[in-house]
């Protein structure tokens, strides 16, 4: 089978131009080496965030599982993000992430269930009062940006995915352990 000259220049300018508008997109005012730095960075926040992603942790577990009030506190909470739903509570487990802050002491997850709809919640303990933390309300944003994706371009989502990655809630100790390691 003979292929038509023009039809092989065609596709050597279309994967030419693919090429440019990868780099112009993934690059396209950076140098390589910083677009490299940028790319580790941005995996090793994803490979953190999905490590602490809101899950159901079943220990260390709190000595005193959760008391009457505690449990009205965590409902008040999960009414705020689902109304008029079923709340299954977890045991609470001493212990946070250090993204959550020094403050925190307990977590627990809440799975939030109205009709057909469920919602898991990571509710931490800090300063006595139970709230939505710092990496469950990043997890809203994130998947807020995954369900908006098609409606924009590539450029729209990786710059909000930037924006993204940088307010991922960090840890000064972890921060300086690494800028150590350097």
């Amino acid at each position: 089978m003979r292929i038509a000259p023009w039809l092989v220049a065609g596709l050597a300018l279309a994967m030419a131009a693919d090429a440019q508008n990868v780099k112009r997109r993934f690059d396209y005012r950076l140098d390589y080496q910083e677009y490299q730095r940028q790319r580790e960075f941005k995996s090793r926040v994803f490979a953190r965030a999905y490590e602490l992603r809101p899950k159901r942790r079943d220990e260390p577990m709190r000595y005193i599982n959760i008391s009457d009030n505690e449990m009205r506190e965590i409902q008040l909470v999960a009414a705020q993000y689902m109304p008029r739903a079923l709340v299954n509570v977890s045991p609470v487990v001493t212990g946070c992430p250090c993204e959550e802050g020094p403050s925190c002491t307990d977590e627990v997850y809440v799975l939030a269930s109205a009709s057909k709809t469920t919602v898991g919640l990571q509710l931490v303990h800090i300063k006595n009062v139970w709230s939505v933390g710092t990496v469950q309300k990043w997890w809203f944003k994130h998947d807020s940006l995954v369900a908006r994706r098609n409606q924009m371009t590539d450029e729209q989502y990786d710059a909000a995915e930037w924006e993204l990655v940088s307010e991922f809630p960090s840890c000064l100790s972890q921060t300086l352990a690494t800028e150590g390691k350097k």
